[in-house]
């Protein structure tokens, strides 16, 4: 599995927040504010990675991926 953020998570809130893309764990990146925002809503996407012809591993053709939705 391979994790990330979703794109519009990534550019709203990639400067506070992380994910380890090896193991899924969510923490936080920068200086979060209350008075700025209470809450924020992430997109965290897992995909597989497919085996190639060839034996070896790619993202691409092949791999599925799953999202949740988390609530900070």
């Amino acid at each position: 599995m391979r994790y990330s953020l979703g794109r519009l998570t990534a550019r709203r809130h990639g400067h506070l927040f992380a994910v380890n893309s090896s193991t899924g764990e969510l923490y936080v990146h920068g200086e979060v504010d209350y008075e700025q925002s209470s809450v924020y809503y992430l997109t965290v996407i897992a995909a597989d990675r497919a085996v190639t012809g060839g034996g070896g591993v790619s993202d691409g053709v092949g791999a599925q991926s799953s999202t949740a939705s988390v609530t900070v």
